[in-house]
């Protein structure tokens, strides 16, 4: 995701950078000489970097050594990069970054002691300029080296402190052993570039006093702000504060709130919901969003949560009566990939042996699989749940299957889970009418249907065309505006438009699945992650416009969160 990050941006600056492009016009071989005369070594390499802002400054890079010479404007790659020859002139060397991401505009600053190598100039290093000289604000360092010099210490020391308070949020997107200056930087949504899709760093400075301000991207809550001569008494940020794991973590909490003594879930929730019971359907899939907090937090109390749920489906395993109306005895494709993913978090085999064993005693059983894979899907489609729902119910199968195959490949899940997306396709183009029209978007679920038609054609590889030409419909059906019931970047359950977190947290991460360079793709899964994370209470609660809380989308909700953030 590329998101575009204000920085503060001084007038003055801008006036200065004009200076330093008539300084440039003007430079001669006499000033290198000058200042060789002014004592210190002369570099005799280059130095590069990339320009970015949670996406590459579109614009020019200049750079000063410390005797005051300029070299610029620079244009910026389209990759952020730069490159400046050095030789004859002295560092430090101060870089500035002048341009655009989006509609935004950009004054950025960056400082290297080194002769020669990488310098980055990103909202980071906008910080470490102004810690490591001392709290001044970055355009009157680069305004003015040899007033406000930096050493190699104070460069070090404003380096290690802004990864220290930052630790917590640079460690969850393994960015912790980067140097936001001098390591290698790729603008691709991955360690320090994801850092900065997720955060946005602001330097002002006010009454002699620079301050720095880091808030969440995507809810504007701030999460540290502190002067930068502070920086090495700022203490770390907290784990809740770290975009997304903070979500993640409240949801999970207030799921557990909801979790029956036996390891099953109320739904829609005790909380909201005074006859809320415990229904077999929706155990695992809410389970999945206490598993999800526990691989991002390692914290015992959900991992005894999910054994208690694991516990429980063993024993519905055996049970030939109906609870709430739904059967008990057969797997559910939630089911399978919960188990499996516990045993891919723990090590123990015995979760993902138990999912394959249920697995295929429900595909013999002659009421439900009767024999076969696609004799499963058939049942969901016509005598499960049917509508256009249906083919969302079924790939959720198929994304546990092929898990399952993942973890026991060469037993023929796969080939279960081609067979299952072929009920699906059917289901959609054949016969006079189609079991579920995707003509009639006003179906109950019908959207969310696409998005289970789109992961299973995504994930298995199969009419891929078809894929696309669904992948269309369900992109245009995200909403741009704010309405009385519904949000900026919502996908809607049906044409009726009224709110529905479930659909939209299945279309993050079926988009996510796509694993798409397209740039409608990319801002569809940006915008409707705001509309997540955005809805979502202090309490951890996300409500649906009928007021109720519903455990089963919240952990839907955490999954598509989950999933965005890793």
């Amino acid at each position: 995701m590329k998101t575009c990050k204000k920085l503060y941006h001084l007038s003055v600056a801008v006036a200065i950078v004009s200076m330093f492009v008539i300084v440039l016009v003007s430079c001669s071989s006499s000033g290198d000489e000058a200042g060789v005369a002014a004592g210190g070594s002369l570099s005799s390499a280059t130095i590069s970097g990339v320009a970015a802002a949670g996406a590459p400054i579109i614009g020019n890079a200049y750079l000063k050594d410390s005797a005051n010479h300029v070299i610029g404007p620079e244009p910026i790659g389209a990759d952020g990069s730069f490159s400046f020859n050095v030789t004859g002139l002295r560092p430090p060397f101060y870089l500035l970054a002048v341009g655009h991401v989006g509609s935004t505009d950009y004054l950025l600053y960056s400082v290297t002691t080194s002769s020669s190598g990488i310098a980055n100039i990103n909202p980071l290093t906008n910080v470490i300029v102004a810690a490591a000289a001392g709290d001044i604000d970055p355009a009157s360092v680069y305004g003015d080296p040899a007033a406000h010099p930096v050493t190699n210490e104070e460069l070090d020391t404003a380096i290690t402190n802004l990864q220290t308070i930052l630790g917590p949020i640079l460690a969850a997107n393994n960015a912790q052993n980067l140097n936001p200056i001098s390591s290698p930087f790729v603008a691709n949504n991955t360690q320090l570039d994801k850092v900065l899709d997720q955060i946005t760093v602001v330097v002002t400075t006010s009454g002699g006093t620079t301050t720095v301000t880091v808030t969440n991207s995507f809810t504007g809550a701030v999460i540290v702000q502190a002067p930068t001569e502070s920086l090495g008494t700022t203490p770390p940020v907290s784990t809740t504060d770290i975009p997304f794991i903070g979500t993640i973590i409240s949801g999970a909490n207030n799921l557990l709130l909801n979790q029956d003594t036996d390891g099953g879930y109320y739904w829609p929730s005790k909380t909201t919901d005074t006859v809320s019971t415990n229904h077999p359907n929706t155990i695992s899939v809410t389970a999945q969003g206490v598993l999800d907090a526990y691989k991002v937090t390692q914290n015992s109390t959900y991992f005894n949560s999910c054994v208690k749920t694991y516990n429980l489906l063993v024993f519905n395993s055996t049970q030939t009566t109906r609870l709430n109306g739904y059967t008990r005895n057969n797997i559910r494709g939630a089911d399978i990939y919960f188990l499996v993913d516990l045993s891919n978090v723990t090590g123990d085999p015995k979760y993902a042996t138990f999912a394959k064993t249920w697995y295929q005693a429900t595909v013999a059983n002659p009421n439900f699989g009767n024999g076969s894979a696609a004799g499963i899907a058939t049942w969901v489609l016509t005598g499960w749940s049917g509508g256009a729902g249906s083919s969302w119910d079924i790939n959720i199968y198929v994304r546990g299957l092929l898990t399952l195959n993942n973890y026991f490949p060469g037993q023929g899940f796969d080939a279960d889970a081609a067979a299952m997306t072929e009920v699906i396709y059917n289901s959609l183009y054949s016969g006079a009418p189609p079991i579920i029209d995707i003509s009639n978007a006003s179906q109950m679920d019908y959207y969310l249907g696409l998005t289970g038609a789109i992961e299973a054609f995504t994930t298995t590889g199969l009419h891929l065309d078809k894929r696309d030409a669904l992948l269309s419909v369900l992109l245009a059906s995200q909403l741009t505006t704010q309405g009385t019931n519904t949000g900026i970047g919502e996908f809607l359950a049906e044409k009726d438009p009224v709110s529905d977190i479930e659909t939209t947290a299945y279309a993050i991460m079926v988009l996510l699945k796509i694993n798409s360079s397209d740039s409608n793709v990319i801002t569809a899964i940006q915008n409707a992650m705001k509309f997540l994370v955005n809805r979502q209470l202090p309490d951890g609660s996300l409500l649906e416009t009928d007021g109720k809380e519903y455990t089963e989308t919240e952990s839907e909700a955490i999954q598509a969160i989950y999933n965005f953030q890793k």
